[in-house]
């Protein structure tokens, strides 16, 4: 197990995107890890999301088993990534 980290990488399109990208568990939807870390259900952490760090671009497919967000700005998405980081720092968040 490893603490919950976010990584951050640009897009082909140019859109900054950050995830935790390693020791993934198998069946865990990746996206609705950072609601856990801050006990939230997925609506309330999609709205927090929003409201919060407000991301340039959100896609999900029908049955929003995925959910992806990101930002045309890096620094803006930094401000999400870090934190997110600093929170499963603290809480020794481990998957």
């Amino acid at each position: 197990m490893t603490i919950y980290r976010l990584e951050e990488w640009q897009g082909a399109s140019g859109i900054w995107y950050c995830e935790h990208t390693s020791s993934h568990p198998e069946g865990v939807q990746k996206w609705i890890l950072p609601a856990r870390l801050l006990d939230m259900t997925a609506d309330v952490f999609l709205q927090w999301l929003i409201d919060n760090y407000k991301p340039d671009h959100i896609c999900h497919n029908e049955d929003c088993s995925f959910v992806s967000w990101g930002w045309s700005d890096q620094s803006q998405m930094r401000k999400y990534k870090n934190y997110i980081n600093k929170i499963a720092r603290e809480k020794n968040f481990k998957i």
